[in-house]
Protein backbone atom coordinates (compact mmCIF):
# COMPACT_ATOMS: atom_id res chain seq x y z
CA UNK A 1 0.00 0.00 0.00
CA UNK A 2 2.88 2.31 0.80
CA UNK A 3 4.65 1.64 -2.24
CA UNK A 4 1.22 2.36 -4.57
CA UNK A 5 1.29 5.85 -2.63
CA UNK A 6 4.50 6.88 -3.75
CA UNK A 7 4.16 5.99 -6.54
CA UNK A 8 1.12 8.36 -6.98
CA UNK A 9 2.83 11.13 -4.98
CA UNK A 10 5.97 10.77 -7.57
CA UNK A 11 3.48 10.60 -10.54
CA UNK A 12 1.77 13.50 -9.61
CA UNK A 13 4.78 15.56 -8.83
CA UNK A 14 6.34 15.26 -11.83
CA UNK A 15 2.94 15.97 -13.64
CA UNK A 16 3.12 19.36 -11.67
CA UNK A 17 6.65 20.05 -12.49
CA UNK A 18 6.26 19.39 -16.14
CA UNK A 19 2.89 21.15 -16.82
CA UNK A 20 1.50 24.25 -15.43
CA UNK A 21 -1.93 25.65 -16.08
CA UNK A 22 -1.93 28.78 -17.98
CA UNK A 23 -4.08 31.57 -18.41
CA UNK A 24 -3.48 34.83 -20.37
CA UNK A 25 -5.53 37.74 -19.50
CA UNK A 26 -3.35 39.80 -22.68
CA UNK A 27 -4.33 43.99 -22.43
CA UNK A 28 -5.28 44.95 -26.13
CA UNK A 29 -2.42 46.88 -27.25
CA UNK A 30 -2.81 48.03 -30.92
CA UNK A 31 -0.17 49.95 -33.96
CA UNK A 32 -2.19 51.41 -36.44
CA UNK A 33 -0.33 52.37 -40.04
CA UNK A 34 -2.27 54.46 -42.70
CA UNK A 35 -1.47 54.72 -46.06
CA UNK A 36 -3.40 56.93 -48.57
CA UNK A 37 -4.20 56.40 -51.85
CA UNK A 38 -4.54 58.71 -54.96
CA UNK A 39 -8.45 58.14 -55.16
CA UNK A 40 -9.15 59.67 -51.52
CA UNK A 41 -9.52 56.02 -50.02
CA UNK A 42 -6.91 55.01 -47.45
CA UNK A 43 -5.62 51.66 -45.83
CA UNK A 44 -5.68 51.05 -41.99
CA UNK A 45 -3.49 48.67 -40.79
CA UNK A 46 -3.85 47.34 -37.28
CA UNK A 47 -1.90 44.81 -34.95
CA UNK A 48 -3.63 43.52 -32.14
CA UNK A 49 -3.78 40.59 -29.31
CA UNK A 50 -5.18 37.62 -29.79
CA UNK A 51 -6.28 36.39 -26.11
CA UNK A 52 -4.45 32.63 -25.24
CA UNK A 53 -7.47 30.19 -24.17
CA UNK A 54 -6.62 28.43 -20.74
CA UNK A 55 -5.26 25.02 -21.45
CA UNK A 56 -2.44 22.74 -20.11
CA UNK A 57 0.60 23.26 -21.94
CA UNK A 58 4.36 21.64 -21.16
CA UNK A 59 6.87 24.18 -19.37
CA UNK A 60 9.17 25.16 -21.75
CA UNK A 61 11.66 27.61 -22.51
CA UNK A 62 9.91 28.85 -25.96
CA UNK A 63 7.53 31.34 -25.27
CA UNK A 64 4.80 32.40 -28.02
CA UNK A 65 2.22 34.29 -28.99
CA UNK A 66 -0.75 35.17 -31.05
CA UNK A 67 -1.42 38.17 -33.20
CA UNK A 68 -3.41 39.67 -36.08
CA UNK A 69 -2.47 41.48 -38.32
CA UNK A 70 -5.53 43.03 -40.38
CA UNK A 71 -5.19 45.97 -43.53
CA UNK A 72 -8.89 47.31 -44.20
CA UNK A 73 -9.58 49.81 -47.00
CA UNK A 74 -11.29 52.34 -45.97
CA UNK A 75 -13.45 55.36 -48.27
CA UNK A 76 -12.55 58.48 -47.97
CA UNK A 77 -14.61 59.11 -45.06
CA UNK A 78 -13.52 56.32 -43.06
CA UNK A 79 -16.53 53.67 -44.43
CA UNK A 80 -14.98 49.87 -44.18
CA UNK A 81 -15.05 48.90 -47.90
CA UNK A 82 -12.98 45.41 -47.29
CA UNK A 83 -10.42 44.00 -45.48
CA UNK A 84 -8.13 41.21 -45.10
CA UNK A 85 -6.09 39.57 -42.13
CA UNK A 86 -3.12 37.53 -41.69
CA UNK A 87 -3.57 35.58 -38.07
CA UNK A 88 -0.27 33.96 -36.78
CA UNK A 89 1.25 31.74 -33.91
CA UNK A 90 4.56 32.19 -32.94
CA UNK A 91 7.27 30.91 -30.80
CA UNK A 92 10.66 32.97 -29.78
CA UNK A 93 13.15 32.29 -27.15
CA UNK A 94 15.73 35.07 -26.93
CA UNK A 95 17.73 33.22 -29.59
CA UNK A 96 15.40 32.68 -32.71
CA UNK A 97 11.98 32.85 -33.37
CA UNK A 98 9.57 30.85 -35.98
CA UNK A 99 6.07 31.21 -37.33
CA UNK A 100 3.80 27.91 -35.93
CA UNK A 101 0.79 28.56 -37.30
CA UNK A 102 -1.24 31.35 -39.80
CA UNK A 103 -4.66 31.98 -41.18
CA UNK A 104 -5.92 34.18 -43.58
CA UNK A 105 -9.89 35.76 -43.73
CA UNK A 106 -11.28 38.31 -46.02
CA UNK A 107 -14.72 39.97 -45.92
CA UNK A 108 -16.24 42.69 -48.22
CA UNK A 109 -18.93 45.36 -45.86
CA UNK A 110 -19.95 46.93 -49.39
CA UNK A 111 -22.01 45.24 -51.61
CA UNK A 112 -19.90 47.01 -54.49
CA UNK A 113 -17.07 44.86 -53.50
CA UNK A 114 -16.87 41.34 -53.68
CA UNK A 115 -13.39 39.48 -52.69
CA UNK A 116 -12.28 37.35 -55.33
CA UNK A 117 -9.81 34.68 -53.20
CA UNK A 118 -7.40 35.05 -50.15
CA UNK A 119 -5.03 32.74 -49.13
CA UNK A 120 -2.15 32.45 -46.67
CA UNK A 121 1.82 31.09 -46.15
CA UNK A 122 4.06 31.10 -43.19
CA UNK A 123 8.13 30.99 -43.94
CA UNK A 124 10.52 31.18 -40.46
CA UNK A 125 9.24 33.98 -38.60
CA UNK A 126 6.83 35.60 -40.96
CA UNK A 127 3.32 34.60 -41.58
CA UNK A 128 1.48 36.37 -44.91
CA UNK A 129 -2.20 36.79 -46.18
CA UNK A 130 -2.96 37.63 -49.85
CA UNK A 131 -6.51 38.49 -50.74
CA UNK A 132 -7.79 40.18 -53.96
CA UNK A 133 -11.10 41.97 -54.04
CA UNK A 134 -13.12 43.18 -56.81
CA UNK A 135 -15.17 46.48 -57.23
CA UNK A 136 -18.03 46.61 -60.01
CA UNK A 137 -19.28 49.62 -61.04
CA UNK A 138 -22.33 49.79 -63.66
CA UNK A 139 -20.54 47.20 -66.06
CA UNK A 140 -16.87 47.72 -65.25
CA UNK A 141 -15.45 46.12 -62.62
CA UNK A 142 -11.45 46.19 -61.03
CA UNK A 143 -9.47 44.05 -59.00
CA UNK A 144 -7.68 45.31 -56.07
CA UNK A 145 -5.09 42.98 -54.04
CA UNK A 146 -3.63 43.59 -51.00
CA UNK A 147 -0.79 41.82 -48.60
CA UNK A 148 -0.28 41.71 -45.40
CA UNK A 149 2.83 40.40 -43.51
CA UNK A 150 3.70 39.71 -39.75
CA UNK A 151 6.44 38.92 -38.52
CA UNK A 152 7.87 37.99 -34.66
CA UNK A 153 11.81 38.66 -33.88
CA UNK A 154 13.65 36.84 -31.35
CA UNK A 155 12.31 38.50 -28.33
CA UNK A 156 8.30 38.17 -28.97
CA UNK A 157 8.51 41.90 -30.61
CA UNK A 158 5.24 41.46 -33.58
CA UNK A 159 5.61 43.76 -36.37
Amino acid sequence: MRKIFLTLLTSTLLLSVTCTLTKTASAASVNIITEYDTNGCYWETIIKDVPSETGIMPVATDKTTTKTKTSSYKSANGTVLWSVSVTATFSYNGTNSKCLDCSDNAVSYNSAWTIKSSSSSKNSNCATAVATATYKSGTSSKDYTRLVTISCDKNGKVS
